[in-house]
């Protein structure tokens, strides 16, 4: 399923994950009180994901987007061999931002006389009755940035800002993937403490928490390996000269049985000057089946800037992941001379791992 754009700022585009979406409609029907309230809440996610967007993007890293899911936000960039400095500093501007905002709210509560710790009391025991919508929006502000700053900034699970800090302190003296591994195993252990207390307090939410934080965690440090793994290799290395090519005006129909035919998920489209493009099954994905024998190929392809063969295979992996296709065409002296297929860069991996 897609998810929902809401718009771009500073160029960074704000998604709503399809789960969001579902979750909050869910919650609208059930408590709508609490939904809004889950939505004051996430306007300061946002701003949190968008503190590290801005750092990110100060310090030379491309950010793609930020997505707002049902456990918190995201922010998409590329951190591949970020550098410990910029990744510490990216980590910790999200925090800053929450902690900054309590600050405010602190001296905004402060001036009107606004007893928080009270109504925080108040508010675990039985809810606060008879807050004015100022006096709610500064209750809540309080609190809401109080637990995304602490939560985030002192938990070193990985991929939490925490986990994220740990990593770059330990990248100084250890590297990358030593770091992120002792990172992967320490928030796999708060994980397991997380659910098992989840399960104990009947807490579903610190359930979903841990499984998040093991798989975020656990997805990172594969990713990393696997760059370590092609490290040195080319794309001249795994340069292969038999692919499929489709006309621009293929149905997808005709493009999908070509595929089975020739046993690829790929094919690379004579798009008529439009440069190279590539059409891959996650794009036909996109498109109901019963129009495929309407769409021709150029409709659900997309430009993948060809790569050289002496481009390095971590560069044509980045470029398969960002374009989402199976294979990027390697072009010289102005023609395409083959492709690298995703396929061979996996078999690669796993015949280094049978020899480490």
């Amino acid at each position: 399923m897609r998810n929902f754009k809401l718009f771009s700022l500073f160029g960074i585009e704000l998604e709503l994950h399809w789960s969001f979406v579902l979750f909050l409609a869910l919650l609208l029907i059930l408590d709508w009180a609490f939904a809004l309230l889950l939505l004051f809440v996430f306007l300061f996610v946002t701003l949190h994901e968008f503190s590290h967007a801005l750092v990110a993007m100060k310090r030379g890293i491309v950010v793609k987007k930020v997505i707002l899911l049902p456990i918190g936000g995201m922010a998409v960039m590329d951190l591949t061999n970020i550098k410990p400095k910029d990744e510490l500093l990216m980590a910790v501007a999200g925090p800053a931002f929450n902690f900054a905002m309590m600050l405010l709210v602190y001296l905004v509560a402060s001036a009107y006389h606004m007893p928080l710790m009270q109504w925080f009391d108040a508010f675990l025991s039985e809810g606060v009755p008879g807050l004015s919508v100022f006096e709610f929006a500064v209750f809540y502000s309080f609190w809401a940035n109080f637990i995304l700053g602490v939560f985030n900034f002192f938990i070193p699970a990985f991929p939490l800002d925490g986990g994220r800090i740990l990593r770059a302190l330990l990248s100084v003296k250890l590297g990358p993937l030593r770091a992120t591994l002792i990172a992967r195993n320490i928030s796999i252990l708060l994980s397991v403490l997380m659910i098992t207390l989840g399960f104990v307090a009947g807490n579903v939410w610190l359930i979903v928490i841990g499984l998040f934080l093991i798989f975020g965690a656990s997805s990172e440090y594969e990713s990393l390996r696997v760059l370590k793994m092609i490290e040195g290799y080319t794309a001249g290395d795994l340069l292969s000269k038999f692919f499929l090519v489709v006309e621009y005006d293929d149905p997808l129909s005709e493009v999908v049985r070509k595929m089975l035919y020739y046993h690829t998920t790929s094919a690379l489209v004579r798009a008529r000057g439009k440069g190279v493009r590539v059409v891959s099954i996650s794009q036909i994905n996109k498109i109901p089946r019963g129009e495929w024998s309407l769409v021709p190929a150029v409709k659900a392809s997309v430009y993948v800037p060809p790569a050289s063969p002496g481009s390095s295979l971590e560069s044509v992996l980045k470029r398969m992941n960002k374009y989402d296709v199976g294979l990027v065409p390697v072009v010289s002296g102005g023609r395409i001379i083959g492709v690298v297929d995703k396929n061979a860069v996996e078999s690669l991996v796993r015949l280094k791992e049978l020899l480490s």
